[in-house]
C-alpha cells in the first residue's frame, strides 16, 4: 500500500477517529486505527465495540491495501509533520512495518495485519494461527 494524503486532511480525519480509541485497553487490536486505500480514498476506522467511527479523505493510492496502526501515536507523528506537507504513507504487505514521510521527515511504526471483521463487534479482529489452542479456549 503506497498513499499521498495533503496532512491537513489527515489530521483533520484522523482527530476525529483517534478520539474513539481508549488509552488503556484490554483488547490490542482496540488501540489500533485501521488504515485502508482503495480507488483514490483513504479510509481511517476505530471503534471500542460500543462506538465506531469512520472517516475517509481523497488520497493518491497506488497500489491499495489496509493495515492497522496503533491510533494515537499516529495521531501525534502526523500533528508534528511540517504544515502543508503532502504525507507519504507506505505498508508492505509482507512485513509489518508503516513508514510515514513528508518532506525531509520520516517515521517507521511496526502496525498490525489488517483482518475482515475489525469494528464488527463480533470479537477479537486477530486469530490464532495454532488450531489447538483455539480448540482449548472454546466453551
Amino acid at each position: 500500500m503506497k498513499v499521498t494524503v495533503e496532512r491537513a486532511e489527515l489530521l483533520k480525519s484522523l482527530g476525529h477517529v483517534h478520539r474513539v480509541v481508549e488509552r488503556r485497553n484490554t483488547i490490542p487490536i482496540l488501540a489500533n486505527v485501521l488504515v485502508k486505500a482503495d480507488k483514490g480514498k483513504l479510509s481511517l476506522k476505530a471503534t471500542d465495540l460500543d462506538l465506531e467511527m469512520t472517516d475517509g479523505i481523497a488520497a493518491e493510492v497506488a497500489p491499495g491495501g489496509a493495515t492497522t496502526v496503533p491510533a494515537h501515536m499516529f495521531y501525534e507523528i502526523v500533528r508534528k509533520l511540517p504544515e502543508g506537507a503532502q504525507v507519504v504513507i507506505e505498508a508492505s504487505g509482507d512485513r509489518a512495518v508503516l513508514a510515514i514521510r513528508a518532506g525531509r521527515s520520516g517515521r517507521r511504526r511496526s502496525t498490525g495485519h489488517a483482518k475482515p471483521g475489525f469494528g464488527r463487534g463480533g470479537g477479537p479482529a486477530h486469530s490464532n494461527p495454532d488450531p489447538d489452542a483455539q480448540r482449548q479456549h472454546q466453551p
